[in-house]
């Protein structure tokens, strides 16, 4: 479990994660990536991994994902 308060990972957000707000969690894999919801993500231990990165919201999660499926595209 996280032991201080996460903030949203896009750039310029601020929004700090509170239990009532519909948070995401992406984990950035090697070869694919994961989107979580933050409860889920939570209970089986994914919030605290590498390349884990979280969102205060879907909007701010799909435009994360989407960077990195080009990120993943310009690397072949």
């Amino acid at each position: 479990m996280i032991t201080e308060t996460p903030t949203c990972d896009t750039l310029g957000c601020t929004k700090a994660h509170m239990a009532s707000n519909g948070w995401w969690v992406v984990r950035v894999m090697d070869f694919h990536l994961e989107l979580w919801k933050w409860t889920d993500a939570e209970a089986v231990g994914v919030l605290n991994g590498q390349k884990t990165f979280h969102f205060c919201g879907s909007n701010h999660a799909l435009q994360f994902i989407s960077a990195e499926m080009g990120n993943k595209t310009e690397e072949k």
